[in-house]
């Protein structure tokens, strides 16, 4: 499995505000809120290829992960 970047950024409170209220009626992460913002803006910007990249490299990233836990549970 290959290393994930992270990155820090800071937020306004009434942006974290509005981040925390759209991840519990959406039922997803924050992180998970900010990705889809991010796939829809670019899209909305003509960069649905580059999102599509994006895309499958998340899903793979998450196989990955899967495979990992599934190992670990066998054991």
């Amino acid at each position: 499995m290959r290393a994930v970047m992270t990155h820090s950024f800071k937020l306004i409170k009434a942006e974290d505000a509005l981040l925390r209220e759209v991840a519990r009626a959406t039922g997803l992460t924050l992180s998970d809120v900010l990705r889809v913002g991010l796939y829809r803006l670019a899209c909305a910007e003509g960069l649905v290829e580059s999102a599509a990249r994006a895309m499958s490299e998340r899903v793979e990233h998450l196989s990955g992960c899967r495979s990992v836990w599934e190992r670990i549970e066998r054991d």
